[in-house]
């Protein structure tokens, strides 16, 4: 499987516009499918696919150009439920039954310390940690392995923690 998370753009910040921000994303996408044909992929967005970088819109739409062309773009790797929860909350989780295993992929723009979205809602933005509980308790109930993806570690300087 490859897990791919993000920053897909040169960090030239200064030379960014959003008709930009994607198109990296994209070439990639189109070279993972000729290359890897059937390889699983998990793709997550790194803090700099947003437009402006580091500035996802936790609480509102204002971002919603970004989870739309993703999805659009990596609809031959997510299924139908993963699809939905990405493109509606910019996270989610796929099940791999064969193995019994589920990857989540979180949006850690939801930690960025740079997000100035983040100001309106600190604590749980776009209710991910609680979608994240759940997805956790559905999977220990099947005794399943769980690999979580995202994009800013948790316990890094650009993540957040809250204390």
């Amino acid at each position: 499987m490859i897990v791919w998370t993000g920053d897909n753009i040169a960090h030239d910040i200064w030379n960014q516009t959003q008709e930009k921000q994607t198109l990296n994303t994209y070439n990639i996408t189109e070279d993972i499918l000729t290359y890897f044909p059937n390889t699983p992929v998990y793709p997550m967005f790194g803090n700099h696919e947003p437009y402006p970088a580091d500035q996802f819109d936790t609480t509102g739409n204002a971002s919603s150009w970004l989870t739309e062309q993703l999805s659009d773009m990596w609809r031959q790797w997510l299924d139908d439920k993963a699809l939905a929860t990405f493109r509606n909350f910019s996270y989610y989780a796929m099940e791999n039954k064969e193995f019994n295993v589920k990857v989540i992929a979180l949006d850690t723009q939801a930690c960025d310390t740079t997000d100035f979205y983040l100001i309106r809602d600190p604590t749980d933005p776009m209710h991910q940690l609680e979608w994240l509980r759940n997805e956790l308790y559905e999977s220990e109930a099947k005794n399943q392995k769980v690999f979580l993806l995202g994009h800013i570690p948790p316990g890094d300087g650009g993540c957040y923690d809250r204390k």
